[in-house]
Protein backbone atom coordinates (compact mmCIF):
# COMPACT_ATOMS: atom_id res chain seq x y z
CA UNK A 1 0.00 0.00 0.00
CA UNK A 2 1.20 3.42 -0.84
CA UNK A 3 1.44 5.48 2.65
CA UNK A 4 0.30 8.60 0.78
CA UNK A 5 -3.01 7.50 -1.00
CA UNK A 6 -3.41 3.77 0.21
CA UNK A 7 -3.33 2.25 -3.56
CA UNK A 8 -2.81 -1.40 -3.09
CA UNK A 9 0.00 -1.97 -6.07
CA UNK A 10 1.23 -5.43 -6.81
CA UNK A 11 5.50 -5.21 -7.28
CA UNK A 12 5.83 -9.34 -8.17
CA UNK A 13 9.15 -10.60 -8.02
CA UNK A 14 10.28 -7.52 -6.61
CA UNK A 15 11.42 -6.53 -2.35
CA UNK A 16 10.65 -3.25 -1.19
CA UNK A 17 11.81 -1.20 1.35
CA UNK A 18 8.63 -0.95 3.72
CA UNK A 19 8.01 2.09 5.77
CA UNK A 20 11.12 3.60 5.03
CA UNK A 21 11.60 6.04 1.20
CA UNK A 22 11.77 3.74 -1.33
CA UNK A 23 12.76 5.80 -4.61
CA UNK A 24 13.25 2.71 -6.87
CA UNK A 25 9.74 2.27 -6.66
CA UNK A 26 7.25 4.76 -7.34
CA UNK A 27 3.20 4.80 -6.74
CA UNK A 28 1.43 5.57 -10.07
CA UNK A 29 -1.37 7.23 -8.88
CA UNK A 30 0.77 9.58 -6.95
CA UNK A 31 3.22 10.41 -9.56
CA UNK A 32 0.23 11.82 -11.56
CA UNK A 33 0.16 15.42 -11.40
CA UNK A 34 -3.81 15.30 -9.63
CA UNK A 35 -1.73 13.62 -6.43
CA UNK A 36 1.39 13.90 -4.64
CA UNK A 37 4.51 12.00 -3.74
CA UNK A 38 4.66 13.33 0.60
CA UNK A 39 7.40 15.51 1.45
CA UNK A 40 9.00 12.27 3.33
CA UNK A 41 9.46 10.87 0.09
CA UNK A 42 7.63 7.56 -1.02
CA UNK A 43 6.81 4.80 1.53
CA UNK A 44 5.19 1.31 0.97
CA UNK A 45 3.43 -0.77 3.88
CA UNK A 46 1.41 -3.78 3.97
CA UNK A 47 -2.58 -3.93 5.50
CA UNK A 48 -0.88 -6.80 7.48
CA UNK A 49 1.53 -4.29 8.88
CA UNK A 50 -1.28 -1.83 9.62
CA UNK A 51 -3.18 -4.50 11.65
CA UNK A 52 -0.53 -5.39 13.80
CA UNK A 53 0.72 -2.24 14.13
CA UNK A 54 1.51 -1.67 18.21
CA UNK A 55 1.83 1.58 18.26
CA UNK A 56 -1.02 3.17 16.52
CA UNK A 57 -3.89 0.67 16.55
CA UNK A 58 -6.02 1.87 13.46
CA UNK A 59 -9.78 1.23 13.30
CA UNK A 60 -13.18 2.18 11.29
CA UNK A 61 -15.67 3.97 12.78
CA UNK A 62 -19.42 3.75 11.97
CA UNK A 63 -21.94 6.22 11.82
CA UNK A 64 -25.69 6.26 10.88
CA UNK A 65 -26.58 8.78 8.42
CA UNK A 66 -30.58 7.84 7.57
CA UNK A 67 -31.50 5.03 10.24
CA UNK A 68 -31.20 1.76 9.16
CA UNK A 69 -30.47 3.03 5.32
CA UNK A 70 -27.15 4.77 5.15
CA UNK A 71 -24.49 4.15 6.86
CA UNK A 72 -20.76 5.69 7.00
CA UNK A 73 -17.26 4.85 8.15
CA UNK A 74 -13.82 6.27 8.27
CA UNK A 75 -10.14 5.05 9.65
CA UNK A 76 -9.13 6.49 12.24
CA UNK A 77 -5.97 7.47 13.03
CA UNK A 78 -6.39 8.57 9.32
CA UNK A 79 -4.50 6.57 6.76
CA UNK A 80 -3.59 7.86 3.23
CA UNK A 81 -6.13 10.45 1.10
CA UNK A 82 -8.47 10.24 4.35
CA UNK A 83 -11.45 9.65 2.84
CA UNK A 84 -15.06 7.49 4.13
CA UNK A 85 -16.98 5.21 2.78
CA UNK A 86 -20.45 4.89 2.99
CA UNK A 87 -22.96 1.90 3.12
CA UNK A 88 -26.85 1.68 1.50
CA UNK A 89 -29.48 -0.57 1.93
CA UNK A 90 -31.37 -0.56 -1.31
CA UNK A 91 -32.79 -4.11 -1.64
CA UNK A 92 -33.70 -6.13 1.10
CA UNK A 93 -32.93 -9.42 -1.33
CA UNK A 94 -29.48 -9.01 -1.29
CA UNK A 95 -26.29 -6.94 0.74
CA UNK A 96 -25.70 -3.40 1.11
CA UNK A 97 -23.98 -0.90 -1.46
CA UNK A 98 -21.01 0.36 -0.38
CA UNK A 99 -19.30 3.71 -1.69
CA UNK A 100 -15.76 4.11 -2.38
CA UNK A 101 -13.42 2.27 -0.55
CA UNK A 102 -11.11 2.78 2.45
CA UNK A 103 -8.01 0.80 2.65
CA UNK A 104 -8.54 -0.85 6.41
CA UNK A 105 -10.25 -3.91 6.48
CA UNK A 106 -9.77 -6.27 9.71
CA UNK A 107 -12.45 -8.51 11.33
CA UNK A 108 -13.72 -6.28 12.93
CA UNK A 109 -14.87 -3.88 10.19
CA UNK A 110 -16.10 -7.27 8.72
CA UNK A 111 -18.36 -8.16 12.20
CA UNK A 112 -19.75 -4.40 11.65
CA UNK A 113 -20.59 -4.88 8.39
CA UNK A 114 -22.12 -7.84 8.72
CA UNK A 115 -24.39 -6.81 11.31
CA UNK A 116 -25.75 -3.75 9.57
CA UNK A 117 -26.35 -6.30 6.73
CA UNK A 118 -28.20 -8.43 8.46
CA UNK A 119 -25.36 -11.08 8.10
CA UNK A 120 -25.69 -10.15 3.57
CA UNK A 121 -22.47 -8.84 3.35
CA UNK A 122 -22.12 -6.40 0.44
CA UNK A 123 -23.43 -7.20 -2.94
CA UNK A 124 -21.79 -3.92 -4.72
CA UNK A 125 -19.26 -1.86 -4.38
CA UNK A 126 -19.15 1.35 -6.72
CA UNK A 127 -15.74 3.50 -6.79
CA UNK A 128 -16.03 6.91 -7.80
CA UNK A 129 -12.27 7.78 -9.26
CA UNK A 130 -8.85 5.69 -9.20
CA UNK A 131 -7.51 7.69 -6.21
CA UNK A 132 -10.04 5.74 -3.91
CA UNK A 133 -9.53 2.04 -5.87
CA UNK A 134 -7.25 1.65 -2.74
CA UNK A 135 -7.70 -1.88 -1.61
CA UNK A 136 -10.92 -3.08 -3.34
CA UNK A 137 -9.05 -6.74 -4.12
CA UNK A 138 -8.39 -7.43 -0.85
CA UNK A 139 -12.38 -6.17 -0.40
CA UNK A 140 -13.25 -8.69 -2.87
CA UNK A 141 -11.84 -11.74 -0.86
CA UNK A 142 -13.69 -10.74 2.12
CA UNK A 143 -17.15 -10.30 0.50
CA UNK A 144 -17.14 -13.42 -2.34
CA UNK A 145 -20.60 -12.25 -3.54
CA UNK A 146 -19.54 -8.78 -4.05
CA UNK A 147 -19.09 -6.83 -7.48
CA UNK A 148 -17.15 -3.41 -8.28
CA UNK A 149 -18.24 -0.85 -10.28
CA UNK A 150 -15.92 0.96 -12.21
CA UNK A 151 -15.96 3.92 -14.92
CA UNK A 152 -14.45 2.17 -17.91
CA UNK A 153 -12.63 4.68 -19.38
CA UNK A 154 -9.96 4.97 -16.19
CA UNK A 155 -9.48 1.00 -15.31
CA UNK A 156 -6.83 0.35 -17.73
CA UNK A 157 -4.87 3.37 -16.99
CA UNK A 158 -5.61 3.20 -13.45
CA UNK A 159 -5.93 -0.03 -11.54
CA UNK A 160 -2.73 -1.41 -10.43
CA UNK A 161 -3.44 -4.92 -9.40
CA UNK A 162 -2.67 -6.57 -12.58
CA UNK A 163 -1.56 -9.63 -10.28
CA UNK A 164 -5.01 -10.44 -9.06
CA UNK A 165 -6.86 -12.58 -12.02
CA UNK A 166 -10.05 -13.84 -10.01
CA UNK A 167 -11.05 -10.05 -9.72
CA UNK A 168 -11.68 -9.31 -13.49
CA UNK A 169 -15.14 -11.53 -13.10
CA UNK A 170 -16.17 -9.39 -10.37
CA UNK A 171 -15.89 -6.04 -11.99
CA UNK A 172 -18.95 -3.98 -13.82
CA UNK A 173 -17.71 -1.12 -15.96
CA UNK A 174 -19.96 1.73 -16.21
CA UNK A 175 -19.66 3.69 -19.38
CA UNK A 176 -23.38 5.27 -19.76
CA UNK A 177 -24.24 8.49 -18.25
CA UNK A 178 -26.92 6.92 -15.63
CA UNK A 179 -26.23 3.17 -14.27
CA UNK A 180 -28.35 1.42 -12.13
CA UNK A 181 -27.06 -0.60 -9.05
CA UNK A 182 -28.97 -3.59 -7.10
CA UNK A 183 -31.63 -4.72 -7.69
CA UNK A 184 -33.59 -1.98 -5.50
CA UNK A 185 -33.99 0.42 -7.99
CA UNK A 186 -33.33 3.49 -5.53
CA UNK A 187 -29.97 3.66 -6.12
CA UNK A 188 -27.64 4.76 -9.40
CA UNK A 189 -24.50 5.77 -10.20
CA UNK A 190 -24.28 8.86 -12.48
CA UNK A 191 -20.67 9.38 -15.14
CA UNK A 192 -19.91 12.84 -14.43
CA UNK A 193 -16.03 13.17 -15.57
CA UNK A 194 -13.97 16.10 -14.76
CA UNK A 195 -11.33 15.29 -11.83
CA UNK A 196 -11.03 12.03 -13.82
CA UNK A 197 -12.63 11.68 -17.14
CA UNK A 198 -14.64 8.81 -15.46
CA UNK A 199 -15.61 10.33 -12.29
CA UNK A 200 -18.88 9.20 -10.66
CA UNK A 201 -21.13 10.17 -8.26
CA UNK A 202 -24.19 7.98 -6.75
CA UNK A 203 -27.69 8.56 -6.70
CA UNK A 204 -29.43 6.97 -3.47
CA UNK A 205 -33.12 7.98 -3.14
CA UNK A 206 -32.70 11.80 -2.65
CA UNK A 207 -29.08 11.69 -1.20
CA UNK A 208 -25.97 12.15 -3.91
CA UNK A 209 -22.62 11.32 -2.36
CA UNK A 210 -20.07 13.46 -4.28
CA UNK A 211 -16.65 11.85 -3.37
CA UNK A 212 -14.73 14.77 -4.68
CA UNK A 213 -15.69 14.62 -7.92
CA UNK A 214 -17.28 17.80 -6.85
CA UNK A 215 -16.25 19.17 -3.08
CA UNK A 216 -17.91 20.73 -0.37
CA UNK A 217 -16.24 24.27 0.56
CA UNK A 218 -16.64 25.94 4.05
CA UNK A 219 -18.91 28.11 3.14
CA UNK A 220 -21.16 25.10 1.60
CA UNK A 221 -21.22 24.23 5.86
CA UNK A 222 -22.70 27.31 6.86
CA UNK A 223 -26.57 26.75 7.77
CA UNK A 224 -26.35 23.85 4.96
CA UNK A 225 -29.85 23.40 6.35
CA UNK A 226 -31.17 26.28 4.79
CA UNK A 227 -32.17 27.30 1.02
CA UNK A 228 -29.25 28.62 -0.89
CA UNK A 229 -27.85 32.27 -0.21
CA UNK A 230 -27.19 34.50 -3.46
CA UNK A 231 -23.79 34.73 -4.21
CA UNK A 232 -22.37 31.83 -2.29
CA UNK A 233 -20.27 28.95 -3.64
CA UNK A 234 -21.10 25.71 -1.45
CA UNK A 235 -18.98 23.32 -3.81
CA UNK A 236 -16.19 23.83 -6.00
CA UNK A 237 -15.20 21.53 -8.95
CA UNK A 238 -10.88 20.90 -9.29
CA UNK A 239 -9.01 18.70 -11.59
CA UNK A 240 -6.56 18.41 -8.78
CA UNK A 241 -7.93 19.32 -5.39
CA UNK A 242 -4.39 18.61 -3.53
CA UNK A 243 -2.77 21.07 -6.16
CA UNK A 244 -5.60 23.07 -6.60
CA UNK A 245 -5.81 22.59 -10.14
CA UNK A 246 -8.84 23.79 -11.31
CA UNK A 247 -11.59 22.72 -14.15
CA UNK A 248 -12.37 25.15 -16.63
CA UNK A 249 -15.65 26.90 -16.38
CA UNK A 250 -16.77 25.05 -19.68
CA UNK A 251 -15.45 21.61 -18.40
CA UNK A 252 -17.86 22.21 -14.59
CA UNK A 253 -20.70 23.29 -16.68
CA UNK A 254 -20.50 20.00 -18.59
CA UNK A 255 -19.91 17.98 -15.39
CA UNK A 256 -23.05 19.51 -14.30
CA UNK A 257 -25.16 18.65 -17.08
CA UNK A 258 -26.47 15.01 -15.68
CA UNK A 259 -27.43 16.56 -12.14
CA UNK A 260 -29.93 18.75 -14.25
CA UNK A 261 -31.97 14.98 -15.06
CA UNK A 262 -32.00 13.89 -11.73
CA UNK A 263 -33.26 15.11 -7.67
CA UNK A 264 -31.48 15.01 -4.58
CA UNK A 265 -31.78 17.53 -1.37
CA UNK A 266 -28.44 16.16 0.06
CA UNK A 267 -25.26 15.70 -0.74
CA UNK A 268 -22.10 13.77 1.29
CA UNK A 269 -18.80 14.56 0.19
CA UNK A 270 -15.57 12.30 0.65
CA UNK A 271 -14.69 13.57 3.72
CA UNK A 272 -16.25 13.90 7.20
CA UNK A 273 -18.93 16.52 7.52
CA UNK A 274 -18.68 17.89 4.13
CA UNK A 275 -22.17 17.62 3.77
CA UNK A 276 -25.24 19.74 2.61
CA UNK A 277 -28.42 19.04 4.65
CA UNK A 278 -30.74 20.51 2.21
CA UNK A 279 -31.20 22.09 -1.24
CA UNK A 280 -27.82 20.72 -2.37
CA UNK A 281 -28.92 20.63 -6.51
CA UNK A 282 -29.74 24.29 -6.23
CA UNK A 283 -26.53 24.61 -4.16
CA UNK A 284 -24.44 22.93 -6.38
CA UNK A 285 -25.61 24.50 -9.76
CA UNK A 286 -25.37 28.18 -8.10
CA UNK A 287 -21.89 27.49 -7.54
CA UNK A 288 -21.40 26.41 -11.16
CA UNK A 289 -23.16 29.27 -11.90
CA UNK A 290 -20.87 31.22 -10.04
CA UNK A 291 -17.27 29.80 -11.09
Amino acid sequence: LCVTCSTQTSFQGKELNLDVEDSDHKCKICLDPRQYIGPSGQKWTTLERLINNPKEKLRNDFGEIIPDQLWTFKTRPAFGIGQRAFLMKDDETEGLIMWDCVAYLDDKTISNIDRLSNGKGISHMVISHPHYYSTTATWTRAFPQMKIWLAKVDFDDWYQRDDNKDIADRIVFIDQEQTMIGRGGQTKALLLGGHFPGSLVLLYKDNLLIADTIQVVPSGLYKSHEKQRPNVTSVTFLWSYPNQIPLSGKEVRRVCEPLEKVQFTKAFGAFENFNIWNHAKEKILQSRDII
